[in-house]
């Protein structure tokens, strides 16, 4: 019990308010409902946590003493959470056998393989929601269902993480999570890459485009006075070669992300250099 006084600055009194402390109940599953006769609907939208699959079996039974004969599983907006609990919710649909997701990590027997072992799964035909910001662990309950012909998957690409996180208590009741295993489900979609290689697509063009501008100014600028003269020490001169020197690394060891090439160029060139060579840096470099 913890008390609590209070000033109210309106009428200037105080009141001391008693706070019984409490776990805070975090459900998994928002609601759980017939949404047509013989259609249920439930919304596991709060991720998974430790009672997710405990929650998600009180419903199904709720479900199918309504007369449920068809399920929605609602997996929208859900980021994840503990992987034991994806695989126990997949398991609900699976036969014993049946491949649910594997997951490989740096550290000695982090790697595993997770398998149904349900010997009569349920075999309601079921429909699987999912949109951008479903994640994680929802996405293997996804996957898993998908890979197996279990379940008709709808929505949108989802979020594309598929990585673990191992705790490591740490003094004052803190810990620090370490990513140190990524997950695959059977047909081996590994979302992690998925996931970068959509970055790479949507920042990627406008990265290679500000390369190609930079370095036809630099060039330009060189080719300009070369036909005339030799290459100077002049710190305009010196400003070309460093940025195409500069351009040779970034394509050897694979373009830079855009805010790398801002901040290079940025910090590596005086101002008078980047008037003078990149005319049109300002607009190139706009964010």
């Amino acid at each position: 019990m913890v008390k609590v006084t209070v000033n109210h600055p309106g009428n200037h009194q105080t009141e001391t308010v008693s706070i019984t402390r409490d776990a805070v109940s975090l459900p998994s599953i928002a609601q759980t409902y017939m949404i047509h006769p013989g259609v249920g609907y439930i919304a596991m939208t709060g991720g998974f946590n430790m009672t997710t699959a405990d929650e998600f079996d009180v419903a199904l039974k709720d479900l199918h003493s309504k007369g449920m004969n068809m399920l929605i599983l609602d997996l929208r907006e859900n980021r994840g959470g503990l992987l034991i609990q994806a695989v126990r919710v997949a398991n609900t649909f699976l036969q014993k056998g049946q491949m649910i997701v594997s997951q490989k990590g740096r550290f000695r027997d982090s790697s595993q393989a997770y398998q149904a072992v349900n010997d009569s799964p349920d075999s309601v035909p079921l429909v699987v929601l999912v949109n951008g910001n479903t994640a994680s662990a929802a996405e293997i309950v996804a996957g898993a269902l998908q890979d197996h012909d279990r379940a008709l998957i709808v929505g949108e690409t989802t979020f594309g993480k598929g990585l673990v996180q191992y705790p490591f208590q740490l003094d004052y009741d803190s810990a620090l999570l370490l990513t140190a295993v990524f997950t695959t489900t059977i047909s081996r979609v590994d979302w992690q890459p998925i996931r970068t290689l959509k970055r790479i697509l949507k920042t990627g063009l406008k990265a290679i485009r500000t390369l190609v501008a930079l370095f036809m100014e630099a060039a330009g600028y060189l080719r300009m006075k070369w036909p005339s003269q030799a290459p100077s020490t002049q710190p305009n001169d010196i400003c070309a070669i460093q940025f195409l020197l500069l351009l040779w690394s970034w394509l050897r060891d694979g373009y830079p992300a855009l805010s790398l090439i801002r901040f290079s160029v940025r910090s590596s060139f005086s101002t008078t250099c980047k008037q003078t060579i990149f005319p049109s840096l300002t607009h190139s470099l706009r964010p």
